[in-house]
């Protein structure tokens, strides 16, 4: 089984938890990344008017693109990795999903 372990992690509490499973079963990693990085500002939860409370309220003019997309067609087995916002996954895995033709409704975490 070849597999790859994805992450989205802009705190890096989900980088660490990924390399330690991509340790135990021998996969690859691949940092999920938006084109424009967060700032601490853009990820405060608790600002209404924040980066990341303005993608998950869902408006399609600021849903986050990945800076680069993984080659999937070598791997068996794809893990993904992502902190939970506002009970589910965040709108960069999404899009994420769909770019790699895997999105097939709602992530359930």
């Amino acid at each position: 089984m070849k597999a790859l372990v994805a992450y989205f992690s802009p705190t890096g509490t989900t980088k660490g938890k990924s390399m330690e499973l991509a340790a135990d079963i021998g996969g690859d990693l691949f940092g999920i990344r938006p084109v424009q990085a967060y700032s601490a500002a853009g990820l405060d939860w608790t600002n209404p008017h924040s980066r990341s409370s303005m993608e998950m309220k869902g408006n399609s003019s600021v849903i986050p693109e990945p800076a680069e997309t993984a080659d999937l067609h070598e791997y068996d087995t794809l893990f993904v990795g992502y902190p939970i916002w506002w009970n589910r996954a965040p709108r960069i895995i999404d899009t994420f999903l769909r770019m790699e033709d895997l999105h097939h409704g709602e992530v359930i975490p």
